[in-house]
């Protein structure tokens, strides 16, 4: 049996800063780069162009932002971590953003060419 996946890539300009020991380090920005793999079945039309318009709308509400700004990132350190950590927690409990036909695979979220965080999906 193949099985086949499609690779998604969007791209988010967001800001953030880190608090460390009670401290708020400097805001500073990023191109982040979201790369996502999502298991389709090969027999199956899986219209992609709607997954990616859907996911769009949804990376919008951080682009542009300072992710400490928007919840839960108001509460916990909105570092490479735990912004991908939400990112995959929300595609994957939002079917209304890629629907029933197609799995989450893996999500790696990048702040910069040289630093990226993957989660994978092993259900």
């Amino acid at each position: 049996m193949i099985e086949a996946h499609y690779r998604l890539k969007f791209y988010i300009n967001a800001y953030h800063f880190i608090r460390w020991n009670g401290r708020d380090g400097e805001t500073h920005p990023h191109t982040w780069e979201i790369v996502s793999d999502f298991a389709c079945d090969m027999d199956e039309k899986v219209p992609f162009y709607e997954y990616e318009t859907k996911i769009n709308t949804f990376l919008s509400t951080y682009d542009g932002q300072v992710l400490n700004d928007i919840a839960p990132f108001d509460k916990i350190n909105p570092s490479l971590e735990n912004f991908a950590t939400e990112l995959f927690d929300r595609l994957q409990t939002h079917p209304e953003l890629i629907g029933s036909a197609v799995k989450l695979e893996e999500l790696a979220v990048s702040e910069g060419p040289t630093r990226t965080y993957v989660l994978t999906n092993r259900d």
